[in-house]
């Protein structure tokens, strides 16, 4: 199976219950977080850090440029369980940039096909007010005063609830990182008529108990503005 058949980038589409959000400085609120039913918080990330942007790779502490990070979109791959599969055992399947250590379920059995996410721990649960319908935008501002404008997705209606995303780039820990080191990693923003990147630096912390080949979501510094 070709490695775009295995790999494809998650959006609403996928699932129709899940969205990424869009970080904004203008504009009124509709819903407030802190006084707002329909909004719940799910929780810390531990493996979600915030990002800056930068010029570029630095010198860092030990007089060394900062190491540059591959990164992905959240994506979702899927493998074939090996007939001689014994429970416990973790898989090597082949991801955005290259093999990728997973743990199939309690009960997966030889044979089966697993599906796996690579994509940031949502960090909203939003539940349609009355009279928002798909595809309407909806905005709040959250307890730090950010505001936040999303998309209700496809397919769900007033009462329904969908998953939010942060806006985050998964970036790979490099072969040659630990924990804890700061790493450098190219942001598109985005694409010129002639379909060129323009791109931005962004930096991040590798969170703590994170091995070289592993993933962690990188949040975006919110839109810079001319």
């Amino acid at each position: 199976m070709s490695f775009g058949a295995m790999l494809r980038p998650l959006c609403s589409k996928l699932t129709g219950k899940s969205q990424e959000h869009s970080l904004l400085e203008d504009g009124e609120p509709i819903l407030e977080e802190e006084n707002q039913s329909f909004i719940t918080f799910l929780g810390e990330d531990p493996f979600t850090v915030q990002s800056e942007r930068v010029q570029g790779p630095a010198i860092g502490p030990d007089g060394k440029f900062e190491r540059e990070a591959l990164t992905t979109l959240a994506v979702e791959f899927a493998t074939d369980v090996p007939p001689d599969y014994q429970e416990g055992q973790p898989l090597r399947v082949i991801g955005p940039h290259g093999p990728v250590e997973v743990q199939p379920p309690p009960d997966a059995k030889p044979g089966s096909r697993q599906r796996y996410r690579l994509a940031p721990k949502p960090e909203f649960r939003v539940t349609v007010p009355p009279g928002v319908q798909p595809g309407m935008n909806m905005t709040f501002k959250k307890n730090n005063g950010v505001q936040i404008t999303i998309q209700v997705p496809p397919n769900v209606g007033p009462g329904e609830a969908f998953t939010v995303n942060p806006p985050a780039l998964m970036v790979r820990v490099p072969d040659d990182a630990q924990a804890g080191d700061v790493v450098c990693f190219r942001n598109t923003v985005r694409r010129t008529g002639d379909d060129m990147e323009v791109t931005e630096w962004c930096r991040a912390r590798i969170p703590n108990s994170l091995q070289p080949g592993k993933y962690f979501a990188a949040r975006l510094p919110c839109p810079s503005h001319p």
